[in-house]
Order: structure tokens, then C-alpha cells, then sequence
């Protein structure tokens, strides 16, 4: 049994892991917000700034997580139906492509840097 088998055979176990991490990520979002230290808002009560940006980051950080392990999920899942990869048309490896740049950039925590400030499509 190959490890992607035996970890997709535990789905429980998959999407408690990938809970943890997304709130971790999201979590990772508010916090690197109290680093950056915003110009104009220096004098704004406590609960202006957690609303403006520490809750969105913390949203954005966890669908952005949560969104890179359903895609791998989901590859795992049609990759796993495909017998024979030498009949797999262009729109299907173009679709996999997809999945797996999202699942790698998601599961990461790169997915909100990546579409967010530009570095996939420039600036």
C-alpha cells in the first residue's frame, strides 16, 4: 500500500490533519498582521484594527488552506479512477495541473502571498 493510499483510506485522520493545518494558517494570518504595523491606524480603538485586518487575514489564510487540501483530495480521487494515463486527454492533464498547483500552493500556506500581492501573475 503506497502512503497517498493509506492516507486518502483514512479520511478522518486526512481532514483532521487538514483542519489543523488550515487553522493554523489562519491563525499564522492574524498574527502576521500585529508584526505589520499599519501607517493611519496607530490610534484606531483595538477592535477597528482586528476587524479590518486581522480577521480577514485569518479567513483568507484558512479558505486558502482549506482550499489547497480539498484540491488535493480531489486529485487524488479522479487520479486514482484513470487506467490507462496514455488515453488521458489535454483538458484532463490541464485539469490535474490546475488541482495540483492548487493543492501544492494551498497545503502550504503560499496560496494567499502567491494570488494576493501579484507573485503568480505580476504585478
Amino acid at each position: 500500500m503506497t502512503v497517498a493510499k493509506w492516507i486518502f483510506s483514512h479520511p478522518g485522520l486526512y481532514w483532521s490533519f487538514a483542519l489543523l493545518l488550515s487553522a493554523y494558517y489562519g491563525v499564522r494570518g492574524w498574527v502576521f498582521q500585529t508584526v505589520d504595523v499599519r501607517k493611519g491606524l496607530e490610534n484606531a480603538p483595538t477592535w477597528k484594527r482586528v476587524f479590518v485586518w486581522y480577521i480577514q487575514d485569518s479567513i483568507y489564510n484558512f479558505v486558502s488552506s482549506l482550499a489547497g487540501f480539498i484540491a488535493l483530495f480531489i486529485l487524488y480521487r479522479a487520479q486514482s479512477t484513470i487506467v490507462n494515463w496514455h488515453d488521458v486527454q489535454i483538458g484532463t492533464a490541464t485539469y490535474f495541473a490546475f488541482l495540483g498547483l492548487l493543492a501544492l500552493l494551498g497545503t502550504t500556506g503560499v496560496l494567499p502571498r502567491t494570488f494576493g500581492r501579484g507573485g503568480l501573475l505580476g504585478k
